[in-house]
This record gives C-alpha cells, sequence and structure tokens, in this order.
C-alpha cells in the first residue's frame, strides 16, 4: 500500500465529522510529527501529514480538508506549490510554513496573500491561524 493510501485509510478511521480536518504536508519527519500531534491537540483531525508532492496530491483526490498547513520547501527541489494551487482552487484555507521570513515569502513563491507561519512554529499562533483558517467551515 502506498504512504498516499495508508495516510488516507488512517484518516478516514480517525474522521469525526464534528471536528475539522486539517491537511498537513511537512518533508522533515520529525517536524511532521511533532506538527500532526499539535494539531490533533488542538480538536483537528489530521489528514496526512504527507512528505511530497505526488502523495499529497493523491490524498486530495479523496478527500478534501478543511484546512490545510504546507511545507513550502519539500525535499528533492519540490515546492507545496501545486498543491496549494489545487486547494485554492477548491476553496481550502491554507497556511505556508516557512523558514524564510514571511516579508520575503510572496514573491519567493509567487502565492500572494497567504498566511506564513514561520518555523519552528509557535504553539499559539498555529492554534491562532487554524481557528481563523476553519472558522467558516461548513
Amino acid at each position: 500500500m502506498t504512504e498516499a493510501a495508508l495516510a488516507s485509510a488512517d484518516a478516514s478511521a480517525r474522521a469525526d465529522a464534528s471536528r475539522p480536518s486539517v491537511f498537513l504536508v511537512e518533508d522533515d519527519a520529525l517536524i511532521a510529527l511533532d506538527l500532526a500531534m499539535q494539531v490533533e491537540d488542538m480538536g483537528y483531525d489530521v489528514l496526512g501529514p504527507y512528505h511530497n508532492v505526488a502523495t499529497a496530491m493523491a490524498a486530495l483526490e479523496e478527500h478534501l480538508p478543511d484546512a490545510a498547513v504546507l511545507d513550502f520547501n519539500l525535499s528533492k527541489n519540490e515546492t507545496s506549490a501545486p498543491i496549494a494551487e489545487k486547494l485554492i482552487a477548491t476553496g481550502v484555507p491554507l497556511t505556508f510554513l516557512s523558514g524564510y521570513a514571511p516579508s520575503d515569502f510572496p514573491e519567493m513563491c509567487g502565492l500572494t496573500g497567504q498566511r506564513v507561519l514561520c518555523k519552528p512554529v509557535n504553539s499559539k499562533h498555529l492554534e491562532e491561524t487554524l481557528g481563523t483558517l476553519t472558522a467558516n467551515r461548513k
């Protein structure tokens, strides 16, 4: 079974319709695990974390989340820009995670108007951002 299939099956098994779902993309395993635990502890269902564009895009074909947190620079010279474009096109609100300064980020990625959380992410800022992203959840 592929990484995307395993994560999707795991997310489906844990999904609770009363809790908003947050889609996570982070290529660093330790950061991904920490982020997933924080998000789950905040009361959200976690979809992922996915570590590359291919598995994330495959997972989005199965389930659209209520919000997303995307590391911008992924391994193997990939960025999460294609994932962000798909999420934006489907109306899913998102925030990026980046080691770059937020003021430098929009020009760097070409995706203006998106929120950016700096690594290492502050739990309070993450919780506030997720609250804002999921406030209009249907």
